[in-house]
């Protein structure tokens, strides 16, 4: 039967504690305010030529020359509803904390960890360093954790070939759910189903 990684997947979040670089999120009529963001950001994102259109991003060096936070853009309002799936992508590795992000910030984070998603049951586990985002202290991480478990789990089912995705494999993805929440399973096999009126 196939094996399906309910919810022990490598956490696409960062401990709250740890040293994270700031990721600030920015509306276009907000570049022009300086209350917005810190006057050496906003500076240098102004002349570097940043204009905030949605999924721009703009790496920000320090006085020391290393990275010293970034601009995501989020377009005219708050961008949409996943507009931070693509930070894993853009970003260098490393751990990250929201600075500032106008939007929802739960959403935000469900994008971003949908964002990180990838179908590796046939490949090696990935050696190579990895985005990661702080959960800010005003969410909840159960919410967020049972949010991208269902869509991580749907995308395994879909992507899963029709050779490893029988109605025992299902059954074997759905019973391990029901256990996780602590819910009654059963499943009707055979001439079972004609007994029950399926067929």
């Amino acid at each position: 039967m196939a094996s399906f990684q309910l919810f022990n997947r490598p956490s696409p979040f960062c401990d709250t504690g740890a040293a994270t670089t700031p990721l600030y999120g920015v509306v276009q009529p907000e570049l022009e305010q300086t209350d917005t963001l810190p006057e050496d950001f906003r500076s240098f994102a102004l002349s570097a030529g940043f204009s905030a259109r949605e999924g721009e991003i703009l790496m920000l060096p320090g006085k020391d020359g290393r990275l010293a936070g970034a601009l995501l853009g989020l377009g005219a309002n708050t961008g949409g509803p996943f507009i931070t799936g693509r930070l894993s992508r853009l970003l260098p590795a490393g751990d990250w904390h929201l600075a500032r992000y106008p939007g929802d910030l739960t959403q935000a984070l469900i994008g971003f960890a949908a964002g990180c998603y990838r179908f590796g049951r046939y490949l090696k586990p990935s050696t190579t360093g990895q985005v990661k985002l702080a959960i800010p202290e005003s969410c909840d991480p159960a919410e967020i954790e049972r949010n991208i478990a269902a869509i991580h789990l749907a995308r395994d089912l879909i992507n899963t070939p029709a050779n490893d995705m029988q109605p025992d494999h299902l059954e074997q993805a759905f019973e391990g759910l029901a256990d996780h929440y602590g819910a009654s399973f059963s499943a009707v096999r055979g001439d079972d189903l004609i007994a029950c009126g399926f067929l």
